[in-house]
């Protein structure tokens, strides 16, 4: 993950302003990208279709649960930050919106501000070929699944061997958080 949080950060420096990640672990990913928000003085947004566009303490933006509406806000804001669309891929089929990331995409990156696609599906229109930056988020690699699972066994009062650990965590590699 953290090689992927170098990549995000070194993109919105460079003012690519559109980038699409890929992942089934929006959660796992929220948190990290949360604190790369903070640690390079971003404010965190989130959209999802379900409750529209949520600030960075979490207070919902009213009349937002459309994908134009929330892009309308998103283009009204001119603070730096990270936007992040939850399952926006089905929104790509809109020309609208295709049109209007198209048209943001230039101003975003003057403001500093980025919006973040994720989703576990990939579709990639043509029309975003150049603006989009492509990102695979990674499943939790063995150092992540030895914090989680020591973490586990801590909050069950439970102690391994350490080779008994380590077989845990090379049979937890390739799962998901949620899967661990």
């Amino acid at each position: 993950m953290k090689a992927l949080l170098e990549r995000v950060r070194d993109r919105v420096r460079a003012r690519y302003s559109l980038l699409y990640l890929l992942t089934h672990e929006e959660e796992r990913l929220e948190r990290h990208l949360r604190r790369l928000g903070k640690d390079e003085q971003l404010p965190v947004l989130r959209w999802r279709s379900t409750e529209g566009l949520l600030g960075p303490t979490g207070e919902a933006m009213p009349d937002t649960e459309s994908a134009r509406a929330a892009l309308e806000a998103v283009s009204a804001r001119t603070e730096p930050g990270l936007v992040l669309l939850m399952d926006f891929h089905r929104e790509l089929e809109d020309p609208w919106v295709l049109r209007r990331l198209r048209d943001l995409e230039p101003v975003l990156g003057q403001r500093r501000q980025a919006l973040l696609i994720v989703s576990p599906v990939l579709r990639l229109p043509r029309e975003l070929d150049k603006e989009l930056v492509l990102l695979d988020v990674p499943l939790p690699g063995r150092d992540e699944v030895r914090r989680l699972l020591a973490a586990l066994l801590k909050a069950r009062k439970q102690k391994l061997s350490s080779d008994l650990l380590e077989r845990f965590v090379q049979a937890s590699l390739g799962l998901t958080e949620k899967e661990i």
